[in-house]
């Protein structure tokens, strides 16, 4: 993995926008139907906003800058790619978070609750991320 996509991933951390922060606070340590999450996963030559490797699903938070036509075709092009190497995307705008959280963690908890899931190419974190049983929870 190129560093330039490490330290694009460590500055997406530092520069999280509302929408991001609000998600990750209902993703992080097992919260949701008890699965791992990351955050400003790098992948390929991209950085997922978050990352279930259980799961394979990538979730994309995009702010209204995403809605131009040049940022549009780049998100597919994008897209393509991860659902190439495997990868489940699901786009929120950040208006649904606001306006229809519920409604976004719902999605989520679907999609998770219907997926097969495989062996995640990325590999794991380089500090102490442990894994819990997801039956304590």
């Amino acid at each position: 993995m190129p560093d330039r996509v490490i330290i694009k991933a460590q500055q997406f951390r530092i520069e999280a926008r509302w929408a991001e922060k609000l998600l990750w606070h209902h993703l992080h340590n097992y919260k949701m139907a008890g699965y791992k999450f990351r955050r400003q996963q790098p992948f390929g030559q991209y950085v997922l906003d978050f990352y279930c490797p259980e799961k394979r699903l990538g979730i994309e938070v995009d702010g209204r800058e995403h809605g131009d036509p040049e940022s549009i075709r780049h998100d597919q092009i994008r897209d393509d790619y991860l659902r190439a190497q495997g990868v489940r995307i699901l786009r929120f705008w950040n208006f649904q978070l606001r306006e229809n959280l519920e409604g976004v963690l719902l999605r989520i908890r679907m999609e998770l609750d219907t997926s097969k899931g495989s062996p995640s190419p990325c590999p794991p974190p380089r500090r102490g991320e442990g894994k819990i049983n997801r039956q304590e929870q």
